[in-house]
């Protein structure tokens, strides 16, 4: 993982959610847990993001900014989706 990528990251929690984010990776820390591939990121606002947090772990990472396609992929799949950032 490219430390200062800009990456989206998304999950389907459930029949009808898809949360969605952005951020910049910041770091990839090297920790004998959790998951094989990790990053820090750094998202536009930290608060926002504590708050709508849901659905766990695991999300699908991208590199690049898609958050208008993420939310035009819901729209047509009738999902609804939540920024967590």
């Amino acid at each position: 993982m490219r430390i200062g990528q800009t990456i989206t990251l998304v999950k389907l929690t459930d029949a009808n959610t898809l949360l969605v984010s952005t951020g910049r990776i910041i770091a990839t820390p090297d920790l004998p847990r959790g998951c094989r591939t990790k990053v820090a990121t750094q998202v536009r606002d930290a608060a926002k993001m504590l708050e709508n947090y849901g659905g766990g772990l695991h999300r699908v990472l991208f590199y690049g900014d898609h958050l208008r396609a993420a939310h035009q992929m819901g729209h047509l799949l009738g999902l609804k989706v939540i920024e967590e950032t």
